[in-house]
């Protein structure tokens, strides 16, 4: 039975590797992080509790997503070679914490976990799912090179703030 196992194992990784590496999964996903900012965006204090509650299971739909997103990685790379990546990385602690927050919000039957107060704040932690667009770089490559540029230039921006910045403390201490 070892034998089948490792065999279906084998077979398992190899699906999972080849679905991670097509080029589909990877828009689905792009679009996933595209919805689930918007639905971030839509969040605010006041709102209705049907909107609450239709939120609430788009939060707990988006966290099933990316958690199948990580597991196909995690299965098809392997967990040394999925985790070399910092992107990957990053997603794997994003979801690590959607998940416990999923289960002490209100995903869970389990009341300990419900009854905990300190982990009801982890919806602080649904902020860290807006970073998720900076994994868009990595796919599309006019906002990489876009992106590239940005952080080329950050050296000469900063050596024209802090001119700016002496400008401003001369002209403060001179008094006009």
């Amino acid at each position: 039975w070892r034998v089948e196992y490792k065999r279906q194992w084998a077979v398992l990784k190899e699906h999972c590797y080849d679905l991670q590496e097509h080029k589909y999964f990877n828009n689905l996903f792009l679009w996933l992080i595209i919805l689930n900012t918007a639905m971030l965006a839509i969040e605010h204090h006041g709102m209705g509790p049907g909107l609450q509650r239709g939120l609430l299971f788009a939060n707990f739909a988006f966290t099933f997503f990316f958690t199948v997103e990580v597991s196909v990685k995690l299965i098809g790379l392997g967990v040394w070679e999925f985790f070399q990546d910092s992107f990957n990385c990053f997603d794997f602690v994003i979801v690590f914490f959607a998940v416990v927050e999923v289960l002490a919000i209100g995903g869970s039957s389990i009341l300990v976990l419900r009854s905990l107060k300190a982990l009801r704040s982890l919806k602080v932690l649904k902020t860290f799912r807006v970073f998720r667009v900076f994994k868009m770089f990595r796919y599309i490559a006019s906002l990489r090179v876009i992106g590239e540029i940005i952080l080329s230039s950050l050296s000469s921006f900063m050596s024209i703030a802090a001119l700016l910045f002496l400008f401003l403390l001369v002209f403060s201490i001179v008094g006009l």
